[in-house]
């Protein structure tokens, strides 16, 4: 039973990956600048034989252009047509003329799709194989071939997205789809093999990737959090450190539950608030009682004070924390369901009242996705766009044949527009 338990955890953080009190006096370690090598890939646009392009057969009746200003609402669904499979795309508030892509079976999204101020549109998609395309509103398509296979992570911090993979090596693609792989990649430890842990964006006045190990790193002075950026712009990675409480991962192996009561076991570290050097934390411990059964708590750890600002019993074991600069959202993989928060990371306090946008009759059908300087809900009947300020938002309807089998996050995603 123990052991089941900590395998499922494991199970999970891979999940995750692929498709994420004890008074301390010390707190950060200091920054160590990690080298690397950069390899500027071909631009050249590989096709393969199973990817075709047809136009496409939506024509929304909406207006031709889009006033000073507003953003563009484009969304892009995975459908099966007269046995084919097809990404379609089409925009909700311009008219457009985006290409359909034929895909392979099991194709799915792999990360999130973007906009340009051209209305140039960004997808990346693969099954085992994985594909870039840039769209143009008039109906035009170039597709790379990314150097990596199978399940990978992605990121749009400004005109470039990142991609990690479990690989010695990781990417940059700008806009006119050039590719450079540095080396190491941000999740390579000190054993060269990639650890797991989760990505996001930095909540400094210029934001970057950073990325999280999902486990403490152990040492004889104790726990601690790593994590490390990485700046798109300089390609330099910095390695950081934060002090955290002791957690025991091998309690599962006593005879005996109860001598454990009290610790925290199985530390999961899920953000880092780079401002205020505070860590996300989620770890199990076990309840007193005749039961002694096993509980969950969601923390925001001061590693200067050595104190937790907020600590409560929350399911975060099972949960996805998605890193938006001062934000971060909560929720479980959309094919599971459940409760969606978004959080500020300096408290854990929510942000606003999203509520009230869902599709309540669906409400396991609601997506909400952010790029750090806006957001989006996206359901099976509309979309919502949510400013910096949650109140001043507009809704589009979605268009009338989608697929009855959609799943909103998953095969049907919302465009960002890009900050150039």
């Amino acid at each position: 039973m123990k052991k089941t338990t900590r395998t499922l955890i494991l199970i999970i953080q891979l999940t995750i990956f692929l498709s994420s009190c004890l008074s301390i006096n010390q707190s950060e370690v200091d920054n160590e600048n990690i080298s690397g090598t950069i390899e500027p890939l071909s631009t050249e646009t590989p096709k393969s034989p199973n990817i075709e392009t047809a136009q496409s057969t939506i024509t929304p009746t909406v207006k031709s252009e889009l006033t000073h200003g507003e953003l563009p609402v484009i969304v892009s669904y995975i459908e099966e047509i007269d046995g084919q499979i097809k990404i379609i795309s089409t925009a909700l508030n311009f008219q457009s003329n985006y290409v359909s892509i034929s895909v392979d079976k099991d194709t799915d999204f792999r990360g999130q799709i973007a906009v340009d101020s051209d209305l140039n549109l960004y997808i990346l998609y693969g099954f085992r194989t994985n594909y870039f395309s840039k769209l143009s509103i008039d109906g035009n398509i170039e597709t790379i071939e990314i150097p990596y296979e199978w399940e990978i992570q992605t990121l749009w911090v400004g005109n470039k997205i990142f991609i990690l993979a479990n690989e010695p090596s990781m990417a940059v693609i700008n806009t006119d789809l050039t590719i450079t792989t540095i080396s190491p990649a941000i999740n390579i430890l000190e054993d060269d093999k990639a650890s797991i842990g989760y990505l996001g964006m930095t909540n400094t006045p210029s934001p970057t990737v950073i990325w999280i190990s999902s486990h403490p790193i152990e040492n004889i002075m104790g726990d601690y959090a790593l994590y490390r950026t990485l700046s798109l712009d300089t390609l330099t990675i910095n390695d950081n450190k934060l002090r955290i409480p002791n957690s025991n991962w091998n309690w599962y192996e006593s005879d005996s539950p109860t001598q454990h009561i009290g610790e925290r076991l199985e530390t999961i570290v899920y953000g880092v608030d780079i401002q205020n050097k505070n860590v996300l934390l989620c770890y199990n411990y076990i309840k007193e009682g005749n039961n002694q059964s096993i509980s969950s708590k969601l923390e925001l750890f001061a590693s200067k004070t050595g104190e937790p600002i907020i600590s409560y019993d929350f399911p975060c074991m099972n949960r996805i924390y998605d890193l938006r600069g001062n934000s971060i959202i909560s929720m479980t993989n959309p094919l599971s369901g459940g409760v969606v928060q978004v959080l500020g990371l300096n408290d854990l306090q929510p942000l606003f009242d999203f509520t009230e946008f869902f599709d309540m009759k669906n409400y396991y059908d609601n997506w909400i996705s952010s790029n750090g300087v806006y957001w989006q809900i996206v359901s099976k009947n509309r979309i919502t766009v949510l400013n910096s300020d949650p109140k001043d938002e507009i809704s589009y309807s979605m268009p009338s044949n989608l697929p009855t089998d959609i799943i909103p996050g998953t095969t049907l995603l919302s465009a960002f527009l890009i900050e150039e």
